[in-house]
């Protein structure tokens, strides 16, 4: 489990503490798979490494700030995982 983090001094046991994208790229050299969890910024710069993407996507339209970068003209839905009233689980891969 790697933190990207400018802010924090220490993290909690089991965590390893990153202060940039391209560190934590780093400790993952070799690894088969990873599983990014953002911040916008961190989407921004890592969705460009990514094979596939997993979209959680509400149907409803909150308000907020935040948005995820455009991915979907060099990915394209693979499937549909999972459907409810309310959301629905994408799988994108890359093209």
């Amino acid at each position: 489990n790697i933190v990207i983090s400018r802010n924090l001094e220490s993290i909690a046991e089991g965590f390893e503490l990153v202060r940039s994208c391209d560190e934590a790229v780093a400790l993952l050299a070799g690894e088969e798979q990873a599983s990014i969890i953002g911040g916008a910024q961190i989407y921004g710069e890592m969705i460009p490494l990514c094979d596939e993407v997993l979209l959680s996507y509400v149907f409803h339209p909150y308000e907020g700030d935040t948005v995820l970068p455009e991915f979907e003209d060099t990915f394209e839905i693979k499937e549909v995982i999972y459907r409810d009233e309310d959301f629905e689980l994408r799988r994108y891969v890359r093209r």
